[in-house]
């Protein structure tokens, strides 16, 4: 879609709202050079400064005639690029912009100006093989023009003044705020070493734009910080760029000083030091695959696992079976509340038909997962949301307790301890020199069916807690 089917719209504190519709667009300027008649007198080159990635020279190449049209590029957020035209177009007047408004784009075809109206023209560097007076009128007669459609346009002396006013600030925060990983300037600065590290910068720049004649009042460092720690709506376009996996700009904001300051002969470590750890992150930043979208399930705490959760042991028989009853029997088995604000269970836990379970459970025991037995008809429980991954192990068939067949009592086990000839296992009748009654066997059968019951209250109790 062409410009000229959009209708623009530009909203301004101090111009006012405005509709309009470019009197021509061409999709290059290549098309550009085809379609005029004559030379053009003024390029503007405004688009994102990139000369890692591309050549500036060769995209206004086609548009500019030797020795005629005057370049004029953008250099708000930019130091240093005009080496890159002056070199490819010797005989042709570059000069440079720097703008105090802030533009604001909300929409493909919607911007908002903010801020200031003024500003500045003026040639960053002098070309021996053009008259300065030449450069002068260049850029008086560009003024003039802007002049007349109510924008502040002045000649600098010095462009650079302006373009370290307006880049001083960026430089110091905008690259730490991405090798930090932390857009917001104000706690950028509460990192450790952080704010040492920035105000080292800023006077690093501050150093340089001297050399280059600039000079700055008192307290300009402390000023630009706290500009840069204000709030704002947006992410800068470094960390924009940044987050998106675009390249970022790199050299006008750390390579360019780097070469100024090798130019002096002024020594900037910390400019350095940022220029190789950004222009590392910048490479592999674009190269990092995209990560794709995790599971829901991953962002929270997992769910215990039943192996490894920790089941309460049963009574052991040290004195009387009253005695071990009345211990830990009678705290959470009567009707004492769980953390989630059900009983806990006991020998009168209603079971979960609703109905109260007047005797021990009798028959095989749940399985060690925590589930009950699979009958014929279904499970016994309601489905729980999704199924689970988990290993499930066969319901006890013939020998219920045979797991539980290495348990051994030592309390009736006589002081001269075992007898030649006994298995050591409670219940076998070589015990000591007489056999055990079938009481103390029914005790010891009784007993592991409570410590069985135990175990199924402690799984049914993390099953609720896991719902």
């Amino acid at each position: 879609m062409f410009a000229r089917q959009i209708l623009m719209v530009s909203r301004s504190n101090v111009f006012g709202n405005e509709r309009f519709k470019p009197r021509q667009v061409v999709r290059s300027p290549e098309e550009a050079a085809g379609a005029s008649k004559g030379a053009f007198d003024y390029v503007l080159l405004c688009i994102k400064a990139l000369p890692d990635v591309y050549d500036l020279a060769a995209v206004i190449e086609s548009v500019v005639s030797p020795q005629h049209t005057c370049i004029l590029i953008n250099t708000t957020h930019t130091i240093g690029v005009e080496p890159y035209l002056e070199q490819r177009f010797p005989t042709n007047v570059v000069l440079s912009l720097v703008s105090g408004a802030e533009i604001i784009q909300s929409g493909p075809s919607d911007f908002e100006h903010r801020g200031a109206t003024n500003i500045w023209v003026g040639p960053a560097n002098r070309n021996p093989a053009i008259p300065a007076s030449i450069q002068s009128d260049m850029a008086e007669a560009l003024a003039m023009t802007l002049s007349s459609g109510q924008v502040d346009c002045r000649v600098s002396p010095n462009i650079r003044q302006q373009q370290y006013e307006r880049m001083i600030g960026p430089i110091a925060f905008h690259p730490l705020s991405v090798l930090f990983e932390t857009p917001n300037h104000a706690e950028l600065l509460e990192k450790v070493g952080v704010r040492s590290l920035v105000t080292d910068t800023i006077d690093e720049l501050l150093q340089l734009a001297s050399r280059q004649g600039c000079t700055f009042p008192l307290g300009f460092r402390e000023q630009t910080m706290e500009e840069m720690i204000r709030p704002t709506e947006a992410k800068s376009t470094m960390y924009q760029d940044f987050s998106a996996k675009r390249p970022m700009e790199v050299e006008t904001y750390l390579g360019s000083p780097v070469k100024l300051a090798q130019e002096a002969g002024i020594q900037v470590p910390r400019i350095e030091t940022l220029y190789a750890l950004l222009h590392h992150i910048n490479i592999v930043n674009q190269t990092r695959p995209s990560q794709g979208p995790t599971s829901p399930i991953g962002n929270g705490p997992l769910p215990p696992r039943l192996s490894s959760a920790a089941v309460p042991r049963g009574p052991t028989i040290n004195g009387s079976m009253n005695g071990s009853m009345n211990g830990p029997m009678n705290g959470p088995m009567n009707g004492s509340q769980g953390r989630n604000g059900m009983r806990s269970g006991g020998s009168r836990t209603p079971s979960m038909t609703g109905g109260p379970q007047s005797h021990i459970r009798r028959g095989p025991p749940p399985s060690m997962n925590g589930y009950p037995p699979r009958v014929p008809n279904g499970n016994a429980y309601p489905p729980r949301g999704p199924p689970q991954q988990m290993t499930r192990r066969p319901s006890f068939e013939g020998n219920d307790l045979e797991e539980f067949g290495h348990l051994m009592l030592y309390d009736n086990v006589p002081e001269g301890g075992l007898t030649e000839g006994s298995s050591g296992v409670y219940g076998d009748g070589t015990q000591g020199t007489t056999p055990i009654p079938s009481s103390s066997s029914d005790l010891a059968l009784r007993e592991r069916e409570l410590m069985l019951r135990q175990k199924e209250l402690a799984l049914k109790e993390q099953e609720y807690n896991m719902r």
